[in-house]
């Protein structure tokens, strides 16, 4: 707001283009602000209904679904068009020239990785696997241009900064975190089931087998681990033992039986 108000008595002899470093850095500075004004109202307005006794709401999937992942797929596009973007001004036909081949290998390969995980294409997991690897080779050809001026591939590796490869660190947590919202959003499935000792059951070609709990002494705690076998159509794969530490008092202890219950004072 200050900003705005003085913007007539500011005054720079800087200029840049649309097309540079600047814009990238402008359009990634707003669009990072609206995704933070999206999930700072979508958590604080149920709040502030709940609190003026205007009634409960609830604001989850669904509304950062539509707002959120459109904004981050718009980041990352322009995520790898800043890999070629220069100061001042960069020409249109440099993106082109840069950019197509990228554009072209993501699309290939976003296919490729998806049929070979599920031989099926789900357009969301489609789409985050092309961003994935949108980033990947455009960041990766800007990489490999940079050592191609070098006397050798080492002597351009250890030219570069540190701050470089942090950025280039950065930008591969950005395709990896893509692809891994998007598989847990998209194939993992949950169940609950309610089994006692001796119950089974199947799910995606295996078998659980709930063989029972038993009480166990940890370093500093007692716990309950339950043992269960896993089946693989058919064929023993493996045994899982969870554990579940039930709260405690460390002034009572109550004995039930062959369960020991903790109960507070």
């Amino acid at each position: 707001m200050l900003y705005a108000i003085r913007a007539g008595s500011v005054k720079s002899e800087s200029t840049f283009a649309l097309s540079s470093r600047e814009s990238m850095l402008l359009v990634n500075n707003i669009i990072f602000t609206v995704a933070c004004a999206m999930v700072l109202i979508g958590t604080l307005y149920p709040l502030v209904m709940d609190a003026l006794d205007l009634g409960k709401i609830s604001v989850g999937p669904p509304y950062f679904n539509a707002l959120f992942v459109p904004m981050m797929s718009l980041m990352v596009i322009f995520l790898g068009v800043a890999a070629f973007s220069r100061w001042k001004e960069t020409p249109v036909q440099l993106y082109v020239s840069k950019l197509w081949l990228p554009a072209v290998l993501a699309i290939v390969a976003a296919v490729v990785t998806h049929w070979i995980y599920s031989q099926s294409i789900e357009p969301w997991v489609l789409l985050a696997l092309v961003l994935s690897y949108w980033i990947v080779f455009t960041w990766g050809r800007e990489f490999i241009d940079r050592l191609k001026h070098r006397e050798s591939a080492l002597a351009g590796l250890s030219k570069q900064s540190r701050s470089y490869y942090g950025m280039m660190l950065a930008h591969l947590g950005v395709a990896v975190m893509i692809v891994g919202v998007a598989m847990v959003t998209i194939f993992v499935e949950h169940r609950d089931a309610r089994m006692a000792p001796g119950d089974q059951v199947e799910f995606r070609g295996y078998t659980f087998i709930f063989d029972g709990a038993r009480e166990v002494q940890g370093p500093n705690y007692i716990s309950d681990m339950a043992r269960v076998r896993v089946l693989r159509d058919g064929v023993p794969y493996r045994e899982m033992f969870p554990e579940k530490t039930p709260l405690y008092s460390p002034w009572y202890r109550h004995d039930t039986g062959g369960f020991t219950a903790w109960l507070y004072p």
